[in-house]
């Protein structure tokens, strides 16, 4: 995805892709000009080009290609405080511009869980995992599950699949249609009641592990406090 900006967009999307940000500059622009919901969206969407960018720059690099901690001083991350300092400006999470929507893209990132805890920002802030994408004929939620499970026959890279089904965690948790035939709910650990899907917003609470059966691979969420199985998806 690449969307081309201009004028103050660029100015903006300049001061953002400063490392390490500086904040308050980006703050002083932002209250200095006046920006449309969808100038502060197109230029969220470039700072997620950004990361992507950061990404391909390191492929030969080990240490940020699999790290499975917060790899510091990349644009990424600092992925969920622009989400957070955007939003107030007019940042909108079912915002479609060209072929780009915030959501899923920042569902693929890949440093730590960190676009997990950006999509969850976005969710929470009035975004629809089951948002329809002209540009695909799919919602954002349909996207990434059928990436959730190609990819786990597929996996390009184990710690950035990761990530990625935390951000499917959330999605999950904050709604995404899902067949009723694909998803079964266990009772807790020690407990008459069933899990409740809109824990799987705080998506650091829960790991996964992926098992093939005769009708597929599962994806199969545990707790991390009871290592007790909660939901599993095919």
């Amino acid at each position: 995805m690449f969307m081309e900006l201009k004028g103050k967009e660029q100015k903006l999307l300049d001061l953002l892709t400063v490392v390490p940000l500086d904040f308050s500059a980006v703050k002083k622009l932002l209250n200095k000009e006046e920006f449309s919901l969808e100038e502060v969206t197109r230029v969220a969407l470039g700072y997620v080009d950004a990361c992507y960018d950061d990404e391909s720059r390191f492929l030969g690099d080990k240490n940020v290609l699999f790290s499975k901690e917060i790899v510091p001083n990349l644009h990424s991350a600092y992925i969920v405080e622009v989400v957070r300092l955007l939003l107030p400006y007019g940042l909108e999470p079912n915002g479609i511009y060209g072929y780009g929507n915030i959501m899923r893209e920042i569902a693929y990132m890949h440093n730590e869980y960190l676009g997990a805890d950006a999509l969850a920002l976005l969710l929470e802030n009035g975004g629809d995992p089951n948002l329809m994408l002209p540009f695909l004929e799919e919602s954002v939620f349909e996207s990434i599950d059928f990436d959730a499970f190609f990819g786990a026959v597929e996996q390009e890279n184990r710690t950035k699949y990761d990530a990625w089904v935390h951000a499917y965690m959330v999605m999950i948790g904050y709604g995404a249609h899902i067949r009723e035939d694909r998803i079964e709910v266990f009772k807790e650990y020690d407990s008459e009641q069933y899990f409740d899907l809109k824990k799987l917003r705080n998506h650091r609470d829960f790991y996964f592990g992926l098992t093939e059966r005769k009708e597929g691979i599962s994806i199969s969420i545990y707790d991390k406090e009871t290592l007790w199985e909660v939901v599993r998806i095919q």
